[in-house]
């Protein structure tokens, strides 16, 4: 796993972070949003999780969404998930997925080659999305790095 930002999240519009190794597949792109071909970063993990999409994945945020339990991402080749790659980037600025959550809003559970790259349209200097959980309880991270993610 390498994380890789170019400041720090909280003080900047230009953060990244990346686990890595290397496999290669064939490209889709898809999103996840309102109007998007997901309605929350939870169905997209979903289907990645049981290997509805597969190869190369590009996810663009394309609006806010709210997480309501905690949404997963698993390595690929951990049940049916079979991805090389999986880039995640806000398509506009200033949009958020949040949620109220006793535990963590997002796990990374043993990933690989996995880039969250919060700048819009994974180029420049302007936030594409920022990652939010406004519960206050003693489990509830914002992202979870599981096992060796």
């Amino acid at each position: 796993m390498v994380i890789t930002t170019a400041h720090t999240m909280q003080k900047t519009t230009e953060s990244k972070i990346s686990f890595s190794s290397g496999k290669n597949k064939a490209l889709s792109v898809l999103t996840a949003g309102s109007g998007g071909n997901y309605s929350t970063l939870k169905t997209a993990f979903a289907a990645i999780n049981i290997g509805t999409i597969t190869g190369v994945l590009t996810l663009q945020v394309i609006s806010n969404t709210t997480e309501t339990p905690t949404t997963s991402l698993n390595d690929s080749g951990s049940g049916l998930a079979n991805y090389s790659s999986v880039l995640i980037y806000g398509k506009g600025a200033g949009l958020s997925i949040s949620g109220n959550i006793a535990n963590p809003l997002v796990n990374f559970n043993d990933v690989d080659n996995v880039v969250i790259d919060r700048r819009v349209n994974a180029m420049g200097t302007t936030a594409g999305f920022t990652f939010t959980n406004t519960n206050t309880g003693i489990n509830s991270n914002t992202l979870k790095l599981v096992n060796s993610a």
